[in-house]
């Protein structure tokens, strides 16, 4: 158990030290930069390449990541993939937000937690706006 505990904790470090460095890329307003850092972070942490990850189902996606706690990294890097292309005035910001929350629930489907900026992101999101698996799994979160 520690050994899980110890890989989940260095996974957590190395998501802060790589979102600390996409923030201070969009600051400098280097969006390009913090795009190829994200895309980075994901091959690195997660394995598996994010511009796939926008391009198939997200059930698809999460089907490719084993553990749950890979797949809450990368609802993490899609959100901020959606910031991004907030700050950037691209239309396929709605598409990355959803596909955040839709990993997230597929997370939590397979039994991770969900932080409170998480779980208000799959709040927030409209219903009519997610896959009907997403919806699915939606209803099954426990209440807060």
């Amino acid at each position: 158990m520690t050994l899980r505990r110890d890989f989940i904790q260095r996974m957590l470090e190395q998501l802060g030290w790589a979102l600390a460095g996409v923030l201070k890329l969009r600051r400098a307003g280097a969006h390009e930069q913090a795009v190829q850092q994200l895309e980075s972070t994901a091959t690195g942490l997660v394995g598996i390449d994010l511009r796939m990850v926008a391009s198939v189902e997200s059930a698809t996606a999460a089907a490719l990541v084993a553990e749950p706690e890979r797949l809450l990294v990368l609802a993490r890097l899609c959100l901020e993939r959606a910031e991004i292309a907030r700050e950037q005035a691209d239309p396929l910001e709605a598409g990355w937000r959803r596909r955040a929350v839709e990993l997230w629930l597929e997370a939590a489907g397979r039994g991770a937690p969900l932080d409170a900026e998480s779980r208000a992101a799959v709040e927030a999101e409209p219903e009519e706006a997610l896959s009907p698996r997403a919806r699915t799994l939606r209803a099954a979160l426990p209440p807060r």
